[in-house]
């Protein structure tokens, strides 16, 4: 080309030249990428271990918590085996079979009366325990806290429990079996308005029935016990501290009945 052609000059400064990137990379700067990426490595692999760890804590708190879930199960499970048998031995008490004991109000007129304010103070989880006869009226109920004192329970005398489900469900022999237990019938967890009037309180308690039987083996009658809710709270509560001591402080257990509530 010449001198006449360009667009500009000789003397004027070549914009278009100026305007270009340099091709070529300052010593600087390729040092400054080099160390970069040398050093991002590093840093890449203690991601990856960091987030190893995460997961493998996750992992360990996961299988703990379920550790503990189950350890709780386990417990709230083997008292109330416990329970189940109670209500059958109560039930074969030989008091109950002497029917000039029933209707009989009061612990200084019923033998039978007295054996369940003995049952009441030894178990300490009994609030209310009734024994009915075969037509759902109120054969004998205790009239004793655990703590011996006195409670009000002479008005059960004038219901009756015939459309009890707990009733209906004993005399219809269905009870909760397995290959080791059989001849209780067991209530769900529910708000019992009996419970909470004896023991002026919400009256969350579990039901336990039993047959009563004469000494030919016929049924005359139902035994029933109310446990206080609070048997399974106090497994649940030492587990929360055990959580806390843990680090797990925040944690939270909640027990469901089989419907899910």
């Amino acid at each position: 080309f010449s001198p006449a052609r360009l667009p500009f000059s000789p003397q004027e400064p070549n914009l278009f030249r100026t305007m270009q990137p340099s091709r070529k990379l300052t010593f600087s700067t390729r040092l400054v990428i080099t160390l970069g990426s040398v050093g991002l490595l590093p840093l890449l692999i203690m991601a990856g271990f960091s987030l190893r760890s995460v997961v493998n804590i996750e992992e360990a708190v996961r299988v703990s918590l379920a550790k503990s879930s189950t350890t709780v199960l386990e417990l709230i499970d083997r008292n109330l085996f416990e329970r189940y048998g109670d209500v059958q031995a109560f039930a074969s008490n030989p008091d109950v079979q002497d029917k000039s004991q029933w209707y009989v109000p009061g612990s200084d007129k019923s033998r039978i009366v007295q054996a369940m304010n003995r049952y009441v103070q030894l178990y300490g989880i009994y609030p209310l325990m009734m024994a009915v006869d075969v037509e759902g009226r109120v054969i004998a109920t205790n009239d004793r806290t655990a703590q011996g004192k006195g409670v009000d329970t002479a008005w059960l005398y004038g219901k009756n429990f015939k459309d009890a489900p707990w009733f209906r469900e004993t005399l219809a022999r269905k009870f909760l079996k397995s290959d080791l237990l059989d001849g209780t019938y067991v209530e769900e967890a529910r708000f019992d308005p009996d419970m909470a009037k004896v023991t002026a309180s919400d009256g969350l308690s579990v039901g336990f029935a039993a047959p009563i039987f004469d000494a030919t083996g016929a049924v005359i009658g139902v035994w029933c016990n109310r446990a206080a809710f609070e048997l399974v709270e106090e497994i649940v509560r030492p587990e929360y501290l055990s959580l806390a001591a843990a680090g797990h402080d925040s944690a939270q257990m909640t027990l469901l009945d089989r419907a899910g509530r």
